[in-house]
């Protein structure tokens, strides 16, 4: 997270069966922010799958979940310690995520932040995307 200071960052083993804390955290956070319940299954399924893509870049130890407020929306960032090989992934599968990510949540960016790989999206206070 680069603009704002988090309000929530949670590591965990990086592995699937450790992301429902991630989407625990996420939808606490959510529902702390006056967020709607649709909004925040939103939240919750954009949690998923992003983290599901960053789980994809590679062998990692850890996954890194930080949430910040930034006006009346959030900024969420998901990354782990892995060394991607290409990040984003190439092909469809890459297109499909980011269609998904996008359907769920606003700005989502895929990149690398201090050689990890990174997917960045916001959750908007109005529930606009």
């Amino acid at each position: 997270m680069r603009s704002a200071a988090p309000i929530a960052v949670v590591t965990v083993p990086a592995t699937a069966e450790h992301v429902h804390l991630l989407r625990t955290v996420a939808g606490s956070v959510a529902a702390r922010a006056g967020r709607t319940i649709d909004a925040i299954d939103d939240l919750r399924l954009a949690v998923d799958e992003a983290a599901g893509q960053v789980l994809g870049a590679g062998p990692a130890r850890t996954l890194t979940m930080s949430i910040a407020s930034e006006g009346d929306g959030l900024i969420v960032e998901l990354a782990s310690d892995a060394t991607p090989a290409a990040w984003p992934p190439p092909g469809p599968a890459s297109v499909l995520a980011l269609d998904i990510l996008s359907a769920l949540a606003g700005d989502v960016v895929f990149a690398v932040e201090d050689g990890a790989p990174t997917v960045r999206f916001s959750s908007p206070g109005d529930g606009s995307r």
